[in-house]
């Protein structure tokens, strides 16, 4: 099923000019589109072992199980985000696999400044803009010995949400464009950008360029590089002082007992 046809709605993204937009390009080579899903991961790992091809996008306008890192739920209402996942089969060593984390955030920062938006990263997979979280990533990978890896990454953004929008114990933390702006964003336009900045970001690293991803992370994470945290991963939490990220992505925080390498875990700046 490629191209679901819906009717049209003026709340609704425009997957014709999205489709359109993308042309020939892996990512959207398939397009799906869906009013509703539990979840446009899920979806696109039963595609994935239905052997559905690379660069298949699944997009839907809510999602009723929306995943967020850790087991944690994406809060996703109809009409104001965009959720959207993308089946990719990378031809890399499965310990470099994190990157795609990574080059995710890096697409979608640049894709959200090229429709307006300075938003920014927080590592590893969350979105900044003004100064609360509008949206993550996250990646859903299978790794079999021999066989190319598969890779389900999912990206969930805060458009147009509204305070309405957000369950009641999320009202003093939650973001959105529009709550930050005060206007309504163009979800279409926001899309388009993102998937052509990952199609782009793709191109590059499978060609090698995983020097430049980092790089082009690091410009966009100000935590990444001489922020004072703290911790909080697999055992008692820590603080210490961000000192960029290694080949492989990890972040490297300068504690009182030496380097540490963080590969996964919760990590706050402090103030001062």
């Amino acid at each position: 099923m490629e191209d679901v046809t819906v009717e049209g709605s003026d709340s609704r993204i425009d997957k014709v000019a999205v489709r359109k937009a993308l042309g020939e390009r892996l990512i959207g080579s398939r397009f799906l589109y869906f009013l509703t899903l539990t979840s446009t991961n899920d979806h696109a790992r039963e595609l994935a072992e239905d052997g559905w091809p690379e660069g298949t996008v699944v997009l839907s306008e809510e999602q009723t199980a929306g995943k967020g890192r850790s087991g944690r739920i994406w809060h996703s209402p109809s009409g104001v985000g965009i959720y959207v996942s993308v089946l990719l089969k990378p031809s890399m060593p499965h310990d470099r696999v994190q990157l795609l984390t990574l080059m995710a955030a890096v697409a979608a920062t640049r894709g959200l400044r090229d429709a307006g938006h300075e938003s920014l990263i927080k590592w590893p997979n969350d979105l900044i803009f003004g100064s609360r979280k509008i949206g993550g990533i996250l990646a859903d990978a299978r790794l079999r010995p021999g066989s190319p890896a598969e890779i389900v990454l999912g990206i969930g953004l805060n458009i147009n949400n509204r305070k309405e929008d957000f369950p009641e114990d999320l009202h003093s933390s939650a973001g959105s464009i529009q709550l930050t702006t005060g206007v309504p964003a163009d979800r279409t336009r926001i899309l388009t950008s993102i998937l052509l900045r990952l199609d782009e970001e793709y191109t590059a690293i499978r060609g090698g360029s995983e020097a430049a991803l980092i790089g082009a992370f690091m410009g966009l994470c100000p935590m990444a590089l001489g922020a004072k945290v703290t911790v909080h991963a697999d055992g008692e939490p820590y603080t210490g002082e961000t000192a960029g990220l290694t080949s492989g992505g990890a972040l490297r925080v300068a504690t009182a007992t030496g380097m540490r390498e963080l590969r996964a875990g919760e990590v706050s700046v402090r103030e001062g």
